[in-house]
């Protein structure tokens, strides 16, 4: 029970380990053996179909140019956590989170651009953007937990 409390707590402070972020527990956790397996990129991969939703509410003038935009930064972060998995070395996988959050915070950007524009309500990007911010937590918990194995040099 202590283990499963302390694990919830660490989640919600975004302090969570690989293998929590992966879904399962530090003590006899599984290996994550795909990017698959990382609770963060299912999240973000399950951000697109709410986001292109939104973009159905843009003017036909903006369904390029904004639209374009908007669709490649959500499409990027979850393409990059999958390139930094698939990396050799943890710093290169670091490298590939931090170009995930990047395009996390350019989607942020440009959906309150969006919104500046009045092609987007507050009501109509809520619950993205609340996706984005646990997305954002997750990310940095990653990027943490990665750091202490490359300074242990595990």
């Amino acid at each position: 029970m202590e283990v499963a409390r302390r694990t919830r707590e660490k989640v919600a402070r975004g302090h969570a380990t690989l293998e929590v972020l992966a879904g399962r527990a530090r003590e006899g956790a599984m290996k994550v053996s795909s990017f698959r397996d990382l609770d963060v990129w299912n999240r973000s991969i399950d951000l697109l179909p709410k986001v292109y939703q939104l973009l159905r509410q843009l003017p036909v003038e903006e369904r390029f140019a904004l639209a374009d935009q908007i669709r490649r930064a959500c499409v990027s972060i979850p393409a990059n956590i999958a390139e930094g998995h698939a990396r050799q070395h943890r710093k290169e996988y670091v490298q590939s989170l931090f170009v995930a959050k990047g395009s996390l915070a350019e989607l942020q950007t440009l959906l309150v651009a969006g919104r500046k524009l009045d092609y987007f309500s507050s009501a109509d990007t809520r619950e993205v953007e609340l996706e984005m911010e646990e997305i954002a937590k997750m990310l940095n918990g990653l990027v943490r937990s990665l750091r202490r194995r490359i300074s242990r040099g595990s």
